[in-house]
């Protein structure tokens, strides 16, 4: 059998796209017609959402406010 995400780890995330993507290729309720299809991947792998600048704008800001509340006197620098 062929490993289509190969440098993904085993475990239930992995497996859980596998098995959409059989229920999408297989006729059946879940079918999907290929022109219908869309994914988008990042360089490691991981799904891309279309527009990422608000999420990761979401990491910056919590990843600043955990760092400020570890060490306050980060507050006053420039990230």
């Amino acid at each position: 059998m062929t490993d289509h995400l190969p440098n993904w780890r085993d475990g239930s995330t992995k497996q859980s796209v596998l098995d959409f993507i059989e229920r999408a290729n297989s006729r059946g309720s879940d079918h999907m017609e290929r022109v219908d299809r869309i994914a988008t991947f990042d360089n490691d792998g991981a799904l891309w959402v279309e527009k990422p600048a608000p999420p990761q704008f979401d990491f910056l800001f919590r990843a600043w406010t955990e760092a400020v509340e570890k060490d306050p006197a980060l507050a006053n620098e420039q990230p």
